[in-house]
């Protein structure tokens, strides 16, 4: 083989190489960025006291902004009526939550199953 083509050869391998890592790099942080969102508790306890107040037609005027402590979920908000939204659910592999606007009950239920109930709808 000649050294022009030799060169040729190394130069493609090493560009493809760089271009399969730069690729498999990119797909890592996508995936890196996306698995805590997809998995994370507190997260899903938002979503689906979110999807609770659409499906009861509470107009948000602030989302629900969640904490946690060792043993419970917590999230207030308001509705346009400044009645306070208040979400609380204790911390366990299935968590039930309770969603109240203005201290009146709403809901008390799976978090899963809403979640999984919004995602079918459409």
């Amino acid at each position: 083989m000649s050294t022009e083509r030799r060169r040729l050869s190394r130069g493609t391998g090493l560009a493809l190489t760089l271009s399969l890592g730069i690729v498999a790099l990119s797909g890592c942080t996508m995936a890196d960025s996306l698995a805590p969102v997809a998995g994370d508790k507190l997260n899903s306890v938002r979503f689906a006291s979110i999807d609770i107040l659409t499906e009861k037609k509470i107009e948000i005027a602030v989302a629900p902004v969640c904490t946690q402590t060792d043993t419970e979920y917590s999230c207030k908000g308001e509705a346009m009526d400044n009645k306070p939204i208040e979400v609380t659910a204790p911390v366990a592999d299935t968590i039930i939550m309770t969603v109240k606007v203005g201290g009146a009950e709403l809901y008390k239920g799976n978090v899963t199953e809403v979640l999984d109930r919004a995602g079918r709808v459409g």
